[in-house]
């Protein structure tokens, strides 16, 4: 049995990355690949189904997929079932730290691939969860940016909150986010 592989794919709200968690699905799917998905209940928009801000939806895709909604914390590899090789984690910074062992035992011990999506920065610019660490163990690294909501550049690389709330996990879509390059971030933020 060969070690799975860890793919990870992070940037800021909406710069793609659920968008090509559900592209990497469709193509396991159609390669007739046994594929699970695992979302946390931190995100509450979506109400277990896997939807990008896009509004691309899983059912979309035409593949016979559940999302399983657990708790940031709880287990999940026991959960993947024996017939699986791709695991999907979206939103994976709500993951907790014990994911990237999960993710690891997945990987070298049962040979299944994972694909984790997430936010790599929160809206301070500080590192976000577990993606600093599975960005240390990942064998391919997908680095997605957004068109800036302000100068409409394409360099797009940072979450701006846009409500005022100093938690660091607020879920929230446009109503609560914009994408802005770096430039237009420090302007915005004063850091």
């Amino acid at each position: 049995m060969s070690a799975g592989k860890l793919t990870v794919a992070c940037g800021p709200m909406f710069s793609g990355k659920t968008e090509e968690l559900l592209r990497r699905i469709r193509l396991a799917y159609h390669a007739d690949v046994g594929v699970q998905i695992f979302s946390p209940s931190t995100d509450t928009r979506r109400e277990g189904r896997l939807i990008s801000h896009a509004g691309t939806d899983l059912a979309d895709l035409q593949v016979p997929f559940q999302v399983t909604v657990i708790d940031p914390g709880e287990p999940f590899a026991a959960r993947v079932r024996a017939n699986v090789r791709f695991v999907a984690l979206d939103e994976a910074q709500f993951f907790s730290s014990t994911a990237v062992e999960e993710v690891l035992h997945l990987l070298h011990t049962r040979g299944v691939s994972v694909f984790a999506s997430g936010l790599d920065r929160d809206f301070r610019g500080a590192p976000f969860g577990i993606i600093p660490t599975l960005l240390a163990h990942a064998d391919e690294i997908l680095k997605f940016k957004s068109i800036c909501a302000y100068c409409k550049s394409e360099n797009g690389s940072m979450s701006h909150r846009l409500v005022a709330n100093d938690a660091q996990v607020l879920v929230g879509a446009r109503d609560a986010y914009a994408p802005l390059c770096r430039s237009c971030w420090v302007k915005a933020t004063g850091r």
